[in-house]
Formats: C-alpha cells, sequence, structure tokens
C-alpha cells in the first residue's frame, strides 16, 4: 500500500469534497471521499485471461479507523467502478446500533446490526457490490461509535452477471462420486471458496501436516485474493453419476492467511475452526520433490462454482514456467492434455494429485476447457516448499512444524487415525448380481496405511472356520486399490449365496485396524444373461455420454469415462426383457469417421452381434431383447427343454400385448390354459400338466406362430 494513500483519505474525510442530503436525516450532510482507481488495473484482467478463479474486483487496502458521529453519513467515491464494496474491520458498535451500506441513489440498503462484531471468531462482516462508483456508509446510533475499513474491492465487471454455480461447468467434466471409489478420502479434502457475499470464486484443499494433528491448513491460488472472511464450502457433491445439485450447508467463514508467494502462485490459510466431524474432513497428504513415481496425475475441483468434479491426465505433466509469466524458472507442472474431464473458472486453486494421492500443487491458470482441453498450469510444491525465504512466504515452517525434513507423507483422516499398516477393503458390504452360473468376482482391497505393505492375505470364512486361504505375490503402495479375483462357485437360477472374507497381512506384522478387514459378499444368479458392449472411442471421448434404458425408461447403466482412441468391453447381466442403448455426442460428430473411427457395438452371451452404431451426429441408439432372436431363428422360443415346473416363453416385441391370444394345448390338440396378454419374457408354471409333449401357440393379428415343449 503507497505511504501517501491513507494520509489522502483521512485528509479528505476532514475536508467535504462534496456533499449530499440524506433522505431521512436532512440536517445531516453526507461527506464523500474520492479514492484513485487501482493502479494495478491493466495488469490485473490481462493476467486473468489465464486464471482460473471469477474476479470482478481489485482489493484497495486502507485498514483505517473512522469515527462516526450520531446518524452521520459518509460516502466512498473511486472513479469508473462497476461496483463498490466494503470490508469492514473491528468496530465499536453496540448490540442497538446498525451501520447501514447504501448505493449512490441511498437506496437498497444492506443492514449490519452491531452483534455482528461481538462474534468471537473475529470475523468481521463485509458488504456486497454496491453497483456504481460510490456508496455510503449510515451510522443508526444515539452515540459515536467507531469503525474500522479494511478495505474496498473496486468492481471492473458486472460481479452478478459472471458468477457460475451449479449446472454451469462443461459437459466433459466428471462427478467426483460416478465410480471413482479409490478417490473417496482425497475428495473430502476438496473444498470451494466463497466471498462474504456468496460469489462461487476458487478452489482449494485441506493438507497434512507432519505432526498428523488436523491442523485447518488450507492450500489454494495467490491470485483467488483469500480474505478474512471468505467462505469455505465442504461437500458440494452430486451423489452419483447424474447431475444433482449438492449440499450448501456446511460451511466454515473466517481464515487467517499464513502464508502466500506469487512465482508459484499459492497462498496457505487456516480456517477459523477446524471442520467438525460431521463434514468428514480429509487433509491430503502431499508430494514436494519433482519426482513422480508411476504415469498419471488427477485434479479434484469446482468448475464454474458446479458441484465437485474430477479429472485425470494419464501422462505426468513436466516442470515449466507460467505461461503468461517472464519468469522462465519452471515453477509449474504443465499438463499438456486432460484425457478426461478439465478445468474452468472457479477451479483455481484446486489440488493435483500424483499417483499416490499426495498434493503436488494447485492450480494457477491456463487454456485447457472442454473445447481446447491443453495446457493447465500448477504452481509447485517443490518451489512453493522454501518460497521466498521467509514463513510468510513459504510452506515449510507450516507443513512440517515438527522440522522432520520429509519430501512426502501420506493424508489424514481426524475421524479415523492413520496407522502404519492397514489392509482393507473398499465397502464391507457388496450385492452381486449374475447371470452366469460359475461367475467370475472381484473383490477390491485398498492398502489405507501410510507403509508399503509386503503381502496380503485374504480368507474365505464358512460355518465351521476357514474354508480358503490366498496369498499376494506383490507388494501394495500406501493408497493403492487392487482388485482379487475369485472363480469358485456354482449357482442355479434364483439362487443367492453369502460369503464372509477376511484380509490380513502376511508376516509377522499385524494389522492395526480391524474395523475395514471383513467383507460380506452376497451373490444372486437372476434368469437373465450376459452381453458385451464394445466400443472403440474416437479422438474427443469427453463428448460422449451413454445410457442402458430399461422398457420402462429407468437408467440402469451409464458409460464411464472414456480415453481417446480406446477399445473399451463391459460385461453386464440383464433380466430377460427389452433394453435401449443410447448414446449423445454434444459434438455432433458421433463416434466416426472425420475424427477417428469409433464404433458401439452390443453382442449377445454366445458373440451374435444385436446392433452397432458408428455414423451419426449428435444422438443414436439401439434397442434390443434378451434373450436374443436373430430373424432367421423361429419367434417363438421355448426354454427349458425338457421343462419341470416352469417354462419360459419369448416372443417378438410387436407380438407381444394385451391383444395377443395365447394357449396351451395337449398332444390330442385340446386347449388346456389359455389367456390374453404377452410381454416379450413370460414364466409360465407348467406343474400340475401330465409328462409329455404340448404345443404353445401365439396369435396377434397377422402374427401367428408357435413352438413345441415337453414336459417331464
Amino acid at each position: 500500500m503507497r505511504p501517501s494513500f491513507i494520509f489522502y483519505l483521512l485528509q479528505t474525510f476532514f475536508c467535504t469534497l462534496s456533499t449530499h442530503s440524506f433522505a431521512q436525516e436532512a440536517s445531516t450532510p453526507c461527506r464523500v471521499i474520492s479514492l484513485p482507481p487501482p493502479e494495478s488495473l491493466n495488469a490485473l484482467t490481462d493476467e486473468e485471461h489465464f486464471e482460473k478463479s471469477f474476479r470482478f474486483g481489485i482489493e484497495i487496502k486502507l485498514d483505517t479507523t473512522l469515527t462516526f458521529a450520531p446518524f452521520q453519513c459518509l460516502g466512498f467515491h473511486i472513479p469508473g467502478a462497476v461496483s463498490l464494496s466494503v470490508n469492514f474491520g473491528p468496530a465499536s458498535l453496540e448490540g442497538g446500533d446498525t451501520l447501514l451500506v447504501l448505493n449512490e441513489r441511498f437506496g437498497s440498503a444492506q443492514t449490519f446490526p452491531g452483534r455482528l462484531w461481538k462474534r468471537k471468531n473475529h470475523i468481521w462482516p463485509a458488504s456486497l457490490p454496491v453497483y456504481g462508483s460510490t456508496f455510503y456508509l449510515k451510522l443508526q446510533s444515539a452515540g459515536s461509535a467507531r469503525v474500522n475499513i479494511n478495505s474496498i474491492v473496486y468492481g471492473f465487471r458486472d460481479w452478478q452477471g459472471g458468477q457460475k454455480g451449479f449446472g454451469d461447468s462443461g459437459p466433459c467434466n466428471n462427478n467426483v462420486n460416478c465410480g471413482y471409489d479409490e478417490w473417496t478420502n482425497e475428495k473430502r479434502s476438496v473444498v470451494m471458496l466463497l466471498t462474504a457475499g456468496n460469489t462461487r470464486k476458487c478452489s482449494g484443499v485441506l493438507l497434512n501436516t507432519t505432526a498428523h494433528d488436523g491442523r485447518p491448513y488450507l492450500l489454494t491460488a495467490r491470485h483467488c485474493s483469500v480474505q478474512s472472511n471468505s467462505i469455505f464450502l465442504f461437500n458440494y457433491e452430486s451423489p452419483g453419476c447424474e447431475v444433482e445439485d449438492g449440499p450448501l450447508s456446511q460451511v466454515i467463514q473466517g481464515c487467517t492467511v499464513l502464508s502466500s508467494y506469487a512465482p508459484s502462485d499459492f497462498t496457505l490459510v487456516e480456517l477459523s475452526e477446524p471442520p467438525p466431524p460431521e463434514y468428514h474432513p480429509f487433509y491430503a497428504g502431499w508430494n514436494r520433490t519433482l519426482y513422480l513415481p508411476s504415469q498419471g496425475v488427477t485434479c479434484i475441483h469446482h468448475p464454474r462454482g458446479d458441484v465437485k468434479k474430477i479429472s485425470f491426465d494419464n501422462q505426468n505433466p513436466t516442470p515449466a514456467p507460467y505461461i503468461s509469466s517472464a519468469d522462465t524458472t519452471r515453477n509449474h507442472w504443465h499438463i499438456q492434455e486432460w484425457d478426461s474431464g478439465t478445468t474452468e473458472p472457479v477451479s483455481s486453486g484446486s489440488p493435483l494429485f500424483d499417483a499416490l494421492h499426495r498434493v503436488i500443487g494447485q492450480l494457477h491458470g491456463g487454456q485447457a476447457s472442454c473445447n481446447f482441453n491443453f495446457n493447465d498450469y500448477y504452481g509447485t510444491l517443490f518451489h512453493s516448499w522454501t518460497g521466498g525465504g521467509t514463513p510468510a512466504t513459504s510452506l515449510q515452517p507450516w507443513l512440517d512444524p515438527l522440522n522432520t525434513g520429509a519430501e512426502a507423507i501420506p493424508g489424514f483422516d481426524p475421524n479415523h487415525p492413520l496407522w502404519a499398516y492397514d489392509a482393507g477393503f473398499v465397502s464391507n458390504h457388496q450385492n452381486v448380481t449374475v447371470c452366469e452360473e460359475s461367475p467370475h468376482i472381484s473383490l477390491r482391497i485398498r492398502n489405507y496405511g501410510h507403509e508399503t505393505l509386503q503381502s496380503v492375505r485374504l480368507k474365505r470364512l464358512g460355518k465351521s472356520g476357514i474354508i480358503e486361504v490366498w496369498d499376494t505375490l506383490f507388494s501394495i503402495p500406501y493408497g493403492k486399490i487392487f482388485t482379487w479375483p475369485l472363480h469358485i462357485w456354482s449357482l442355479k437360477s434364483g439362487q443367492s449365496v453369502h460369503e464372509i472374507f477376511v484380509v490380513e497381512l502376511s508376516g509377522d506384522q499385524p494389522d492395526q485396524n480391524p474395523n475395514n478387514d471383513t467383507l460380506f459378499l452376497t451373490l444372486k444368479r437372476i434368469w437373465g444373461e450376459t452381453i458385451m458392449l464394445r466400443l472403440f472411442t474416437d479422438l474427443f471421448p469427453s463428448e460422449l455420454n451413454g445410457w442402458l434404458v430399461g422398457d420402462n425408461g429407468d437408467t440402469l447403466w451409464e458409460l464411464p469415462p472414456l480415453t481417446p482412441s480406446d477399445m473399451e468391453e463391459w460385461t453386464l447381466c440383464l433380466p430377460y426383457g427389452c433394453y435401449t442403448l443410447r448414446l449423445n455426442d454434444s459434438g455432433g460428430d458421433g463416434l466416426c469417421c472425420e475424427y477417428g473411427q469409433g464404433f458401439a457395438e452390443l453382442r449377445d452371451h454366445r458373440g451374435l452381434l444385436m446392433g452397432r452404431v458408428d455414423q451419426f451426429a449428435s444422438e443414436a441408439s439401439v434397442s434390443f431383447c434378451i434373450p436374443f432372436i436373430p430373424e432367421a431363428q423361429q419367434p417363438v422360443l421355448v426354454a427349458p427343454v425338457p421343462a419341470r415346473d416352469l417354462i419360459w416363453i419369448t416372443v417378438p416385441p410387436d407380438w407381444a400385448g394385451a391383444e395377443a391370444y395365447w394357449r396351451i394345448v395337449g398332444s390330442a390338440g385340446q386347449t388346456l390354459l389359455e389367456g390374453t396378454g404377452l410381454q416379450y419374457f413370460n414364466t409360465f408354471d407348467v406343474g400340475r400338466l401330465a409328462a409329455g409333449v404340448y404345443y404353445f401357440s401365439v396369435n396377434k393379428g397377422e402374427n401367428r406362430g408357435g413352438r413345441k415343449f415337453i414336459k417331464l
């Protein structure tokens, strides 16, 4: 702050530059203090082209205390401002006093009762932006009061016109809860930053320290200009793959800025209070080196202020200078291209995680979007660690309070103490529906401890004790999830089995956390068949969305995130019935052939082709029924043959309906059972029929047919 600036402010306070009468107190004039616009206005708005926060104004620091006489009015004027807002500091208002903030026409009053300055956390109030280049403060009190004006925010654009929120992010973004179970912990460390006026501004991440004590430190971007009365929103997420608005109730207001460093664009703050247990906070681990253990990085963020999203780059980033900086120091991680998802405004400050789920930097800015998914830049923890060499410009004194010299540490869950050795199931309960008599099942196990596990043992339990034991032959690093394939069951149609599995550590080292060591598995074989969906993506798979829909319109399955020019296969177990696979390409170029040779095809369990799409514009669909009946076969199918109690009858979809007449005829031509109304797949009880040969017939308009079957 320039030394002459406060002097200029105080001078003009005692010199009436212009005087207005206030409508309710005509005898009390309003003195107006004129201030110059910020010198850095042009430089900041140019830089903002690459930054990914929503910036509508520039803070002018004042930190001066003014004395108001009873019912006195005071105005502030800054030429050229689109809007102005004020951040207050301490004040001597009493509980019954009120301070008003009014626009240049003395309207649209914002009321600040004196009790707001009596809060124990010393988080001082702030006004919403007031349109125009002038605003007024009016004291409503019988006595005088001293009010600290901490700063004024000079708005250079419409603060409401640029606001973003739920549903505003690009279509290529991935909901964080859409099948990314391995990021369950880390997603809870990411929060959205809002101004005191509830403008969604940036993203940030809670960080662990070497003390593992849950100190509420949060890392974000320096250009986000965090204020002492900023708001931090936790767990703003859709519950699944569908785009649903998230909860807005889990917030903390207020923080203290601990350190900040412009070259790597970081700010570290301490929240005004630790997040309560019901927020389920997680303090992310970090890696302050330039060594990345394996390929791939991940970002969790709030693009355009939307619900929490997750983005992936399957390659490692490279150290590089920032995109718009004259500084040639390689103090940023350069993401050349996102493989799934992207970043957008309000993603600024969000963490970049390495393959072991440790933060390696925070988003500064870049050019990436759903339409041009290239060139993002994250300030590196490597350079922020020592920063400018002082506690106010570095991370080291805060994140390593024990002075251990650690180069990397795991995350910390205050609700669940972090163990050194802890192997556990991702979920303690797993319900699986299968179609096969001998299904293949995978159990998902994670290393939750911060030490590498050299070997893990899996036990299958029965009523009399241990049935089977398996051991891994490889090590499992911290945070890694591995799948354990099993093929040990033989199931009849409709049969359910319940299994219990226990995971433990091999060797002498005991598992320190038994709470996640047991899995209760339920397998149920349904009357249905498996189908295979094969999809080869084009160069822009983030544009593609897909759904499998039942004949009642319910969505049964959705396409997960995809990678470019890659073959994906999914095996789905479906009950007998009719379905539709719907594809939507937001780019309007389908899967083929301008940007690749992509296609999607469906095959039944025998490998028979049920449908295929490749060239289309925005939408395509494949409708099919199972069991699948090729056109060359007879239209009516009966199973099983021979039958005992139940038979399953399948007819073509255009043969089904309420007007379809059916009957079961004996060998002598007599009708034994009859009725109207058929679906594609039907079940009949023939247990009361005598053993012999029978004929099932269908009649619907011009459609007539049937099939013989044997009853034992």
